[in-house]
């Protein structure tokens, strides 16, 4: 057993840094695993499903699929909403940005051929960011708290602007997610938290690749 949270992954941003960023802000003692791809495969028969990324909680219970492993820790931290609709809006966004953009983005990862990569690049641009960074910049438009729900942060806001920011971070994409301005400030607002000012502080952003 463990005395604090790991979340195992490879050492990229992709589907586990919005994890980090809920991770940071919660307080919840944990360790950032990460591993590299030649020993994933001795690892593989160990986690369930054989996916990453993975979550082993202090009692030694393995999870994952992202997007549960997200509401779970958003209960755990107080930053899951409180009200039914509330709550099903907060599982809308959570699944928007772990499931439907992740597909998008996985397009464009370093793994896939460059002709692969930029039909991503050009679908992400066409026709995902507006879509889905649309929708999430309109929320926050007619927001009046600068949150996507209600008037405190949720677990939404920390996937959503994790991934803004590793967005921003990608040249062929960048303009995509900057150039929506009510995100932009929304990201700016929660790099501001002193929990996640302090990780960004001290991430490690040293592994080729890490930025994808």
């Amino acid at each position: 057993m463990t005395e604090k949270y790991k979340l195992i992954y490879f050492p990229i941003r992709f589907r586990a840094e919005g994890l980090r960023w809920t991770l940071a802000y919660s307080g919840l003692p944990w360790e950032d695993k990460k591993i590299m791809m030649e020993e994933w495969a001795g690892l593989k028969p160990t986690v369930p499903s054989g996916i990453l990324p993975c979550l082993v909680t202090p009692d030694g219970r393995k999870l994952v699929q992202s997007a549960a492993i997200a509401r779970f820790l958003a209960v755990r931290a107080g930053i899951y909403p409180a009200g039914e609709a509330e709550q099903c809006k907060c599982d809308e966004l959570i699944a928007l940005v772990q499931c439907d953009l992740m597909a998008a983005y996985e397009q464009f990862l370093p793994l896939r051929p460059q002709e692969e990569r930029r039909r991503g690049y050009d679908n992400w641009n066409e026709k995902a960011a507006p879509r889905i960074l649309g929708y999430l910049d309109g929320i926050l438009a007619d927001s009046q708290s600068g949150y996507l729900i209600g008037d405190e942060l949720t677990v939404a806001d920390l996937l959503v602007a994790a991934v803004v920011d590793s967005l921003s971070q990608i040249p062929e994409v960048r303009a995509s997610a900057q150039s929506r301005k009510h995100l932009t400030a929304h990201l700016a607002k929660l790099r501001q938290q002193e929990k996640l000012a302090a990780y960004l502080k001290s991430r490690d952003d040293s592994f080729p690749g890490f930025n994808v």
